[in-house]
């Protein structure tokens, strides 16, 4: 149930952020927010689960993104991968490594897509720049992910997850 509620949040964050941009007409400028979830996922869930859910998300991009299905997909799942890997060296219960990871993250995705488009015989758009303006979409991307996260985290039912662990530690 967790995960179709997640679901129905990458739903609304698509359609919300498709919407506003077209209402404020910044044609170079996307935040990622799928991405930003992806690596909520990948920090807070176990393994199986976290890696259906981050297929799934990376479906639901694809196809609200108009692309080749399958090309977000394998770029949220590498991201998945490395931060699962990242975890295990980090302390990722504190908040500066999960918005240096976030910040990171969408560098790398850009790169992805800006050495994969030729590939797929797409044209480079402006904004798939890894320079200065791939940066600023870093640096908006690490700074959305406060509230989105605690919107995922209600979801989720990380606070529960939280009581319940405390719970079991003071038995």
């Amino acid at each position: 149930m967790r995960s179709v509620g997640l679901m129905i949040f990458a739903l609304a964050l698509l359609t919300f952020e498709g919407s506003l941009l077209a209402f404020v007409h910044v044609e170079f400028f996307r935040p990622d927010l799928i991405l930003i979830l992806v690596v909520f996922v990948a920090l807070k869930s176990e393994p199986v689960a976290g890696s259906v859910n981050v297929f799934l998300l990376g479906l639901i991009a694809d196809s609200f993104a108009g692309i080749h299905t399958g090309v977000l997909t394998g770029a949220y799942l590498m991201i998945w991968t490395l931060v699962r890997i990242a975890k295990s060296f980090f302390l990722p219960q504190q908040k500066t490594v999960q918005l240096v990871l976030v910040f990171v993250c969408s560098l790398m995705i850009l790169a992805y897509v800006q050495l994969l488009w030729p590939s797929l015989g797409i044209r480079q758009g402006g904004f798939w720049e890894i320079g200065g303006r791939g940066v600023l979409l870093a640096l908006v991307n690490t700074l959305l992910t406060v509230p989105i996260w605690s919107f995922a985290g209600k979801i989720v039912g990380e606070s529960e997850l939280k009581r319940r662990t405390i719970f079991l530690e003071t038995r």
